[in-house]
């Protein structure tokens, strides 16, 4: 009875949080990255895959918050995903 009284007041946010010295850029005002070939665009490329491993480890946790608890997946579920951050942040933590 506590537990679904709980499960029913636990509401995943709007939006991961983000320090406010991340600036989301919208990707259209982004200069072509190139193909890699100066140091310039391997680093700009390399900064673009972060971003990307970042928001992975963001959508592992948001599928745990949506979906782990509130519909009563099975545990293996949630520990499935947090392996899936995890390996999504070592991947994170390479590049950064």
């Amino acid at each position: 009875q506590q537990q679904q009284q709980q499960q029913q007041r636990l509401v995943a946010p709007a939006k991961p949080c983000r320090s406010d010295l991340v600036e989301i850029v919208d990707p259209r005002k982004i200069k072509p990255l190139g193909k890699g070939g100066s140091l310039k665009s391997r680093m700009a490329i390399c900064h673009s895959l972060a971003h990307i491993e970042s928001w992975a480890i963001d959508l592992s946790w948001d599928i745990i918050a949506r979906f782990g608890i509130s519909q009563s997946m099975p545990f293996g579920f949630v520990c499935d995903f947090a392996r899936v951050a995890l390996d999504e942040a070592s991947h994170f933590e390479r590049l950064a």
